[in-house]
């Protein structure tokens, strides 16, 4: 069936329902980068949201301690702040806040500074891409995880 556009319908899915995101009581150790790190030692925990497999978009709940790092974004990833604040400092310059309720869409390819004063917690979701897929399948696989760490901090130093 097409529609007026031109475009073809997807079959029907139900949608996924995720409730109580905002909980912290499964979140596991999620370090930042070693070289990202520019002052403190942020205490950094995640999980990753159960979308499907071939779903377009992957979804973090994210949070860290006190801080001062750089985050390096390969794809376009949209922020929701679900607890405390966090300054952000693009490659403009020019730094603002982020607090609680506040949504913040980051380009690819850029390289933000992120200070924390206390605490921030973050839903962060993200296209998927080819790349992210093959990152999505080398989590589950512990040997596949550490080459593909490794992949990419030889490109990141390419």
């Amino acid at each position: 069936m097409e529609r007026r556009s031109g475009l073809k319908r997807k079959q029907s899915r139900a949608p996924i329902v995720l409730r109580s995101i905002a909980t912290d009581d499964d979140l596991e150790a999620r370090p930042i980068h070693p070289e990202w790190l520019l002052d403190g030692s942020p205490q950094t925990r995640a999980r990753s949201l159960p979308f499907t497999d071939t779903a377009s978009l992957f979804g973090t709940i994210w949070e860290t301690t006190a801080g001062r790092f750089e985050w390096h974004y390969a794809g376009d990833e949209l922020v929701a702040i679900l607890e405390g604040e966090v300054e952000i400092t693009p490659p403009t310059g020019e730094p603002f806040t982020l607090r609680r309720g506040d949504v913040v869409f980051f380009p690819g390819g850029q390289i933000m500074h992120w200070h924390v004063p206390v605490y921030v917690k973050k839903l962060a979701i993200d296209a998927v891409g080819t790349s992210a897929r093959l990152r999505r399948l080398a989590a589950r696989i512990p040997l596949a995880r550490r080459v593909f760490k490794r992949v990419g901090a030889i490109r990141e130093h390419a």
